[in-house]
């Protein structure tokens, strides 16, 4: 089981992919918390959402999990990558994959966490939300 409730928010940026004309505004700035009481806001509109999540994801690759587009981006953001750098590649990347119809335009946020608690092991994450 998972459990969010120490999960910390470190990093937020957000950027809009526009599907249909590929002209996606990417921001420059990470978000700033101006209160504790907004980023217990901001807990609950992203992480709320998780909280009765009981499986878990991992990424693939056929031949080397390093051939993974977002699990190299992910990795290199844990490693001290260039967080605003590393998630307009991340917004560049699902925006060049996505062709299904049904993905629409709209906002991607790209959260850095730590203290995700599973089974008993302590964690860092990132989420991605669109």
């Amino acid at each position: 089981m998972i459990q969010l409730e120490q999960t910390i928010l470190r990093e937020l940026i957000y950027h809009h992919i526009d599907i249909e004309s590929n002209l996606s505004a990417m921001s420059d700035e990470i978000y700033t918390w101006q209160t504790d009481e907004e980023m217990e806001v901001m807990k609950k509109i992203f992480i709320k959402p998780f909280s009765n999540v009981v499986t878990t994801n991992e990424f693939i690759h056929p031949i080397n999990l390093a051939l993974n587009p977002l699990f190299s981006l992910s990795r290199s953001v844990f490693q001290g990558g260039d967080f605003i750098a590393l998630s307009k590649q991340i917004c560049q990347h699902l925006q060049s994959v996505s062709k299904h119809p049904n993905i629409k335009s709209g906002d991607l946020f790209v959260i850095r966490l730590d203290q995700i608690e599973m089974n008993e092991n302590v964690y860092s994450g990132l989420l991605i939300c669109k």
